[in-house]
């Protein structure tokens, strides 16, 4: 059981520059939210609008290219990138926006969940940041911003939704990202229940470890040759293992190699990816009657990638579809509303799994909302927003803990007790 909610306002002590400041204060003459997010490798500053929610500019950096070699994210090296990194975005989005610094209202800094040291760079440059400039900070859990993406943007029409006239409350938040996979259910500004997460892998990670087990990065880069000239155009220079599995799946017979859907006589709503990878992982490592190369002694064809990452897909998503099915379902015998399913985080940008969840929520009438690609991925759009949100609400933020510091874990609601 998780424990009992505390405000975060009333009680966190220290200055008034504090990230965790006991007032909160913003800037009576602001007209902008400056969001900055660093939870994991991507050094993010945004600007928003008050009141009316308009992104002015945003200027990202990534550290892929310097993580690419060791095979994942070296904490160490992606806290140093931030320190570096956050000053040149902070400046560049301020300038090419032409927004003053006695414009900003006040900061809204992404505080958890996330790597600890690479929130710590976060803290550390927005702390000094903000005493420097006079300017106030509001502390911001990831995780919610993601399920708050799509009413700040929604991919229809790429425009701002200050209103909310596609998205309100109540609603389910599928985060499906490299870090987490979750199904939330939104029912208020500040209030989530935690209807499943993953009990191992998350579905980002468990794309990459399997993108890796192939070998697609040596597609991407040329080191391995590609004969189908559309496969190699798509797949040349695509840097995330999660891009290179569903483009190599476009090309693959996701029947070829039956993979095993987990958790289906589970009855709650948790997740499970481990296996799947494994599975795949022994195709590779044991062989298989319908694969051509024998194990060890021959690398597999590039058709042969290409079934395995349809396969692998094809399971995963049937997972993440049983799993939306089963709440639907559930909501709906009970008369319980549901406005809209969110689809978030950087698998979202996934397309296949994004069409696949809207034919489960149309058979409940239920419209399916995601962000555009850019704001699917870590960025300080939706950490200003939320922000903004907040703000909007003259309302507090609220922590299941008192973060002294940067949270790897910074849960948003109760787990919920109810059997699907």
């Amino acid at each position: 059981m998780l424990r009992p909610k505390i405000s975060f306002f009333n009680k966190c002590g220290g200055s008034y520059f504090c990230p965790f400041s006991s007032v909160f204060k913003p800037r009576k003459n602001g007209r902008y939210i400056l969001g900055i997010e660093s939870s994991f490798d991507e050094s993010s500053a945004a600007l928003v609008h008050i009141p009316d929610g308009k992104l002015i500019g945003q200027e990202t950096l990534s550290q892929w290219k310097d993580h690419q070699a060791f095979g994942g994210i070296v904490p160490k090296l992606a806290s140093e990138s931030h320190d570096r990194n956050l000053p040149i975005v902070v400046e560049d989005v301020l300038k090419q926006s032409q927004v003053s610094l006695e414009d900003i209202s006040f900061i809204a800094l992404t505080v958890g969940p996330g790597l600890v040291l690479s929130l710590n760079s976060g803290i550390k440059f927005a702390t000094q940041f903000g005493q420097e400039n006079n300017i106030p900070i509001m502390p911001i859990n990831h995780i919610e911003a993601h399920c708050l993406s799509p009413r700040f943007e929604i991919e229809e029409d790429q425009s701002p939704n200050p209103s909310y006239p596609y998205l309100d409350f109540p609603y389910l938040t599928f985060l499906v990202t490299g870090a987490h996979t979750e199904l939330i259910k939104c029912t208020g500004l500040g209030k989530y229940e935690v209807l499943g997460f993953t009990m191992d892998d998350s579905i980002g990670e468990a794309f990459d470890k399997v993108a890796r087990d192939l070998e697609l990065n040596y597609l991407a880069t040329g080191q391995i040759q590609v004969d189908n000239p559309s496969l190699a155009q798509e797949i040349l220079g695509r840097k995330h293992g999660g891009a290179q599995v569903e483009i190599c799946a476009r090309y693959g017979d996701p029947e070829k190699f039956p993979l095993p859907i987990p958790m289906i006589n589970h009855q709650g709503c948790d997740f499970s990816f481990s296996g799947i990878k494994s599975a795949v992982k022994r195709y590779l490592s044991l062989g298989h009657k319908e694969l051509k190369f024998l194990p060890v002694r021959k690398e597999p064809t590039i058709q042969e990638r290409c079934d395995l990452s349809a396969s692998f897909q094809l399971s995963c998503t049937a997972h993440l579809k049983h799993r939306l099915r089963k709440v639907l379902r559930y909501y709906k015998k009970n008369g319980e509303e549901i406005n809209g399913v969110a689809i978030v985080g950087g698998v979202a940008s996934n397309q296949y799994i994004k069409q696949e969840l809207r034919k489960i929520a149309e058979m409940y009438d239920t419209r399916t909302f995601s962000p555009p690609s850019s704001l699917c991925v870590d960025n300080a759009a939706m950490i200003a927003w939320t922000g903004l949100e907040y703000f909007n609400a003259k309302k507090k933020i609220e922590y299941s803990q008192f973060p002294v510091a940067a949270e790897r874990k910074l849960p948003l609601g109760d787990y919920t007790d109810i059997m699907f």
